[in-house]
């Protein structure tokens, strides 16, 4: 069917950002960029079996900060209707990133789950769309304040978590930050102990950092990258909604959420650091509500409240194990309910699904439990050829020729005794010979002087043997990673100019693919940049003259006149016959289509299409 999907895109609103709509196997559907309001409009024809659709926003210029957005903002479609929202924040964010580490996945349910779990532990000031969901309320005058500075709120959150950890010397950057605060949080605490990617010194981290960042939320106040965003909020809400008739950002309740997450941390940080400012302000929240507004937030404060919480988050970043284990034990022991019941174990991870014979299978859940009981895991339909070990979960073994077949029915469950979780059923094909792996992704082609450039493909192999990246051509200024095939780097004013020839590869020891070759045009600070509107008509004939009844969609390529064209664009809808291509530096173009049928069959290149970006 034909939907149309619609919402706001970003922590503070963000215009110019490429919006990617996919299946949830991961077909790209569609391309769109949000417009000056931050907001965005597609349409798409799918079929029912593509839900949840994907939906991630990359780059664009964030009007509360006037720079690059943190972080890759991320979404969900959950099912069919004519019309409907899918708004790209913080919020949104962490719900697809928690569902990841859920039993079973990116599934619609565990969508709507892990936006509740955010929801409820990461509020950040969210009341009238609490209810109805920051991913699914269409954005109006009604609401644009609230979630504005509860999604610039989340944000400073993952920011000032970030910043603690690269200062204390450890690598980070804010998408990891979301990865491992979301993962953490499928068993509805930040204390390290939740899914695969939980990082207990991160999670100590953030639980204090978010006392300290819900404070300044809570007052109005709110500080982002060091400076006092309250006025820039104002003006880019009036940009958004200039008749907005919700309440305004002077008029914002605490929520009791809020307040709670404030006691907890500063709980944590009293644990720690029996700082007297800190004690302070635990006398002073005593007197703080929800509901309360936040200029009577303000009065029951104390003056130097914005600093009263650095040196514990520092504390946090920089100090021992013990120090880290005594704050995630306080977020820990705070979650317990008043009745002193057992809380059940959580499982997690996704187990490969195939394997070739003679090649070594191993899988290992995640599992925790908030009341530290003792686990123990059991398995039921486990394949002939493995082993299982009941202390750690783990299912491992190396099938032979005579084990190929499909085994199905496997669950993995673990229990504390009382209560239990399971992971499963699911399936593992034994096969006998092996396949390509494959690789997908479109790096972005500009970056400029004193920017982070980043890019990591996607990269699977069906058989699940081990892969390693590749990359020939790598500029100068930029460092890979073999094992994620993760590019990044900051060029500096030497390394502007075209950066020519680069293409990344994945090889399982035997078999490879590759991205196509592209290139990076690093471009002076402050050098402009320009976009380019393509059209096209759809043909209606293959190449031998027979009629086409079987198109798919399209593939856009482009380079800098005289460059080999680089990976493409894929358009996964026969509709649609218009694309945008943002961020071209001046210089001459040129363009060329492609069709694709239902086979996977592509045309060969349209006619050049040339322009000049000025």
């Amino acid at each position: 069917s034909d939907i149309t999907i619609s919402g706001s895109v970003g922590d503070g609103p963000t215009v110019n950002a490429s919006i990617r709509v996919r299946s949830s196997s991961g077909k790209q559907l569609a391309e769109y960029s949000s417009d000056s309001t931050g907001s965005y409009r597609i349409e798409v024809n799918v079929t029912d079996r593509q839900f949840p659709l994907l939906i991630d926003a990359t780059g664009g210029t964030d009007i509360v900060t006037n720079a690059r957005p943190d972080f890759v903002l991320s979404g969900a479609v959950l099912s069919s209707r004519d019309s409907v929202t899918a708004n790209l924040n913080p919020f949104s964010t962490f719900a697809v990133e928690i569902a990841k580490d859920m039993n079973g996945g990116l599934t619609s349910a565990n969508l709507r789950a892990a936006e509740d779990i955010v929801v409820s532990f990461m509020n950040s000031g969210l009341s009238a769309t609490a209810a109805s969901g920051p991913m699914q309320t269409p954005v109006d005058g009604s609401n644009i304040a609230e979630i504005v500075k509860a999604s610039e709120t989340l944000a400073e959150i993952v920011r000032r978590t970030r910043d603690a950890m690269l200062a204390s010397g450890r690598g980070t950057n804010a998408n990891a930050v979301i990865q491992a605060l979301a993962s953490d949080l499928i068993d509805g605490a930040i204390e390290g102990n939740g899914g695969p990617r939980a990082d207990r010194r991160l999670a100590a981290v953030a639980s204090i950092a978010t006392a300290e960042v819900l404070l300044e939320s809570m007052a109005n106040e709110l500080h982002v990258n060091g400076v006092d965003a309250t006025d820039d909020m104002r003006r880019a809400i009036d940009q958004v909604a200039p008749n907005a008739s919700g309440p305004t950002l002077d008029e914002i309740a605490t929520t009791n959420e809020m307040v709670e997450q404030v006691v907890l941390g500063l709980s944590a940080a009293y644990t720690v650091n029996d700082d007297a400012r800190v004690n302070e302000l635990i006398e002073a929240m005593a007197g703080v509500q929800g509901g309360m507004e936040p200029a009577l937030v303000r009065t029951l404060l104390p003056s130097d409240y914005r600093r009263a919480l650095t040196s514990s988050v520092n504390l946090a970043a920089n100090g021992g194990q013990s120090i880290v284990s005594t704050i995630n034990q306080v977020v820990r022991d705070s979650t317990a309910p008043a009745s002193g019941a057992n809380r059940a174990p959580t499982i997690s991870g996704q187990p490969r699904s195939a394997v070739r014979a003679g090649m070594p299978y191993d899988f290992t859940p995640s599992a925790s439990d908030l009341d530290d009981d003792e686990l123990t895991f059991s398995i039921s339909g486990m394949p002939s050829w493995a082993t299982f070990d009941p202390v750690t979960g783990r299912l491992y073994g190396t099938p032979q020729a005579s084990d190929v077949r499909r085994y199905e029915g496997i669950t993995i469950t673990v229990s504390d005794g009382d209560l239990d979780a399971r992971i499963g059923p699911f399936s593992i094909e034994v096969t006998t010979s092996n396949s390509a792996p494959r690789i997908s992704g479109t790096p972005s082609n500009t970056i400029g002087v004193g920017q982070r450039y980043s890019f990591r493909p996607d990269a699977s192999d069906p058989d699940g043997d081990a892969l390693i990246f590749e990359i020939s051509g790598k500029p100068d200024w930029a460092d890979f990673d073999t094992r994620t095939g993760h590019l990044s780097g900051t060029p500096s004013d030497s390394d502007v100019g075209l950066h020519q020839g680069i293409q990344i590869s994945v090889t399982d020891g035997s078999l490879r693919a590759s991205l196509p070759v592209f290139s990076i045009d690093v471009v002076a600070a402050g050098a402009s940049t320009g976009s380019v509107t393509l059209r096209w008509v759809p043909p209606t004939r293959n190449e031998d003259g027979t009629a086409l009844v079987n198109l798919t969609g399209f593939r856009i390529y482009w380079a800098r006149s005289g460059a080999p064209f680089g990976p493409p664009v894929s358009i996964d809808n026969p509709t649609v016959t218009r694309h945008v291509i943002e961020n071209l530096t001046p210089g001459n173009y040129e363009f060329v289509a492609t069709a694709v049928n239902a086979a996977g069959v592509e045309s060969g290149f349209s006619n050049v299409a040339t322009k000049t970006v000025r």
